[in-house]
């Protein structure tokens, strides 16, 4: 069942995303009467738009029942993480995702090298020969 609020729901959404009501209805293949129905609550969203405008990031749950339930799962800093990134533009969450990427290949790296220093078996299959020297050279 919709939730009454819908309509000030979906464009609470199609805000975030940043979109007009006129961008939102060509990607989602409406006419922009339709949608200011949609918004204005005098017409009913159909299976059709639901699936589109998911795809086009409109957080169908949060329309239809007006709870967020990607936000439960997640952490305070997370969401906070997740409510400022909504804010941006399409080309500034491009560029987070790449720096993001970026910092998580480079932390993998480090720690890769962290626990590999770490390790003495992993020190010992680097370098077999490196127990007889010193023992050698105690002798």
């Amino acid at each position: 069942m919709i939730r009454d609020g819908f309509g000030r729901r979906l464009k609470f959404e199609r805000l975030r995303i940043k979109l007009s009501q006129r961008e939102l209805s060509e990607a989602i293949g409406i006419t922009p009467n339709t949608q200011r129905a949609y918004e204005r609550e005098k017409d009913t969203i159909d299976l059709f738009y639901l699936k589109k405008a998911e795809s086009i990031g409109i957080d169908v749950m949060y329309v239809l029942s007006g709870r967020n339930e990607q936000l439960n799962c997640l952490q305070p800093e997370e969401q906070e993480l997740l409510h400022e990134y909504r804010k941006l533009s399409r080309a500034k969450r491009s560029e987070v995702r790449k720096h993001t990427k970026k910092l998580s290949n480079s932390a993998e790296v480090v720690g890769d090298i962290e626990n590999v220093a770490s390790s003495s078996s992993a020190t010992d299959r680097m370098y077999p020969h490196r127990e007889k020297l010193s023992s050698r050279a105690s002798a």
